[in-house]
């Protein structure tokens, strides 16, 4: 199973799919001063992003199939106190009970309906 590791977390916190990663990105990042993130999902990719909205254009425009993805189910079994409490919200929002709303856009990827 590949995975993706979130670089803005102090322990590199791991994801199962990069769609899980973004939207622990969204929610848990997105309105940090000093947001700094680099995307390396591929070769060609590399560049700094010093803001979530760039970011997040950058993923729309070029990883948009990668949010859509079906999710692999993630067999970590030691997560913290603090890494279920983020896992159990990010599950709220794939079951479409939460709603994030970003002052430049709406993240509402997560509640599309996937054919």
């Amino acid at each position: 199973m590949s995975s993706f590791s979130c670089s803005l977390c102090l322990t590199n916190r791991r994801f199962g799919s990069f769609a899980k990663m973004f939207q622990h990105i969204t929610l848990y990042h997105q309105n940090e001063p000093n947001f700094n993130i680099t995307c390396d999902l591929y070769n060609t990719c590399g560049v700094l992003y010093k803001t979530y909205s760039a970011y997040k254009a950058h993923v729309y425009r070029q990883h948009m199939s990668e949010l859509y993805l079906k999710n692999k189910p993630n067999s970590n079994s030691n997560i913290t106190s603090n890494e279920s409490q983020q896992q159990e919200s990010m599950n709220n929002l794939d079951m479409g009970l939460g709603t994030i709303n970003n002052t430049d856009d709406t993240f509402d990827f997560v509640t599309d309906d996937i054919e």
